[in-house]
């Protein structure tokens, strides 16, 4: 929890959207024991999900390093958790210019640490900034429009008159006035209501949440697509690997004792003359299918 890229991460969320809330699940990131612990984190991740606390986005990630360093996320534990891993995850691993196989196989790659935290969070300036201007001209509406009945009793109330009836009459009117008046401020504060709820769809509309599957589909193909590659030239290299091997056997020595040759070697060089033997010699004969051990009582000419 105190590592500098945790720091980072919290640093920026604090700055941009201090509401988030954050669940920090320590673990190594290098070494031997990295990538298991790295796996068992998503997994907690998940089991939080499933009890009281509900998960939007996990990072996973660190600062930088060397190509060892970073290498607990290139191990196969750690691409299938996240792969596998139900809740959108944030690859931040290194610098811009390190990748890792965990930035293949997440939702999304970000660049660094502070750039995740980037991503996962709105910037509360400018939705308080939003909220009041709405705030503002909403409470200007509504001051306009009291002051337009204001101006409008008043005037009513300068044509009444005196006499019982015509005082009746206009209190009647008065009354009729005031329904009106609220509601027409109950059917603003409703048109104000729809409009709010018509903004806050917007809002949602801005959801990261159609972004990220895109890229989860654009990073599934690209993956099906390295994996057939890697097949076929697998498959190539095979081939090729085949077609050697025939040829080598061809040439082999082993072939030659398989159509009924064999070689005689004396102390493990090969005899060509029989000037290189002695009576009393130990020879050995190399058959396809074993050895023969020979003692020289003559020798001949050819």
């Amino acid at each position: 929890p105190t590592g500098a890229a945790i720091r980072d991460i919290l640093s920026v969320l604090q700055r941009r959207f201090p509401a988030i809330n954050i669940t920090v699940i320590p673990v190594a990131v290098q070494g031997a024991d990295a990538a298991p612990q790295i796996a068992k984190a998503i997994a907690t991740a998940h089991h939080f999900n499933h009890n009281t606390q509900a998960i939007d986005a996990i990072i996973v990630g660190r600062g930088g390093g060397s190509l060892e360093d970073l290498w607990a996320f290139n191990e196969e534990i750690v691409a299938r958790a996240i792969a596998n891993s139900q809740i959108p995850i944030v690859s931040a691993v290194g610098h811009e210019v390190d990748f890792t196989i965990a930035d293949f196989v997440a939702d999304v790659r970000a660049a660094t640490p502070s750039a995740a935290a980037e991503l996962l969070s709105p910037d509360q300036n400018e939705i308080q900034q939003t909220v009041l201007s709405y705030q503002q001209w909403l409470q200007q509406f509504i001051t306009n429009k009291i002051r337009q009945q204001q101006q409008q009793l008043r005037w009513l109330q300068a044509r009444l008159r005196h006499p019982g009836s015509r005082l009746n009459e206009q209190q009647q009117r008065l009354d009729e006035l005031d329904i009106r008046l609220q509601q027409a401020w109950q059917k603003n504060l409703k048109q104000q209501q729809h409009r709010a709820e018509l903004l806050h769809a917007r809002l949602q509309g801005l959801h990261p949440a159609p972004l990220i599957a895109a890229m989860r589909l654009h990073i599934q193909h690209t993956f099906e697509q390295l994996k057939r590659k890697m097949q076929q030239q697998l498959e190539r290299q095979q081939q090729q690997f085949s077609q050697k091997t025939q040829r080598l056997h061809t040439v082999s020595p082993l072939a030659t004792l398989d159509r009924g040759y064999s070689i005689t070697t004396i102390e493990g060089s090969p005899i060509t003359d029989s000037a290189q033997l002695h009576i009393g010699d130990t020879l050995h004969t190399t058959l396809a299918k074993g050895i023969v051990y020979s003692t020289i009582k003559s020798i001949g000419d050819q």
